[in-house]
């Protein structure tokens, strides 16, 4: 999985800007949530700083896709909330995954 974790997220940030209807839009937003979450779960040499960085910058994409999504108001009120968790989850993970990446990145330097 490692080795291709920036297709997984480029592949999930794709089919979520191609999503019109509101179904595989919020099944997109989830698969990215849960392809972020896995991303502590490798070993550390398995993601570089530089996959990293480019998590972030997709993260940063599909967040903005789906804050888009909720200031156009098409949807109603529960799923407008449903995707601002998304957005709070991903913003979490994100540090999750920084986090784990500063750990390892000490115990290197140790």
């Amino acid at each position: 999985m490692p080795a291709d974790i920036i297709v997984q997220a480029v592949e999930a940030a794709a089919r979520l800007n191609d999503a019109h209807w509101r179904r595989p839009f919020e099944h997109a937003a989830t698969r990215f949530v849960r392809l972020l979450g896995t991303v502590p779960d490798c070993a550390a040499h398995e993601i570089s700083d530089a996959d990293v960085g480019a998590l972030q910058k997709i993260a940063e994409g599909v967040i903005g896709r789906i804050e888009a999504r909720i200031d156009a108001g098409a949807d109603s009120a529960a799923i407008q909330r449903a995707l601002a968790g998304k957005v709070y989850e991903i913003r979490r993970l994100l540090e999750e995954v920084y986090d784990w990446r500063r750990h390892f990145a000490a115990r290197r330097l140790s």
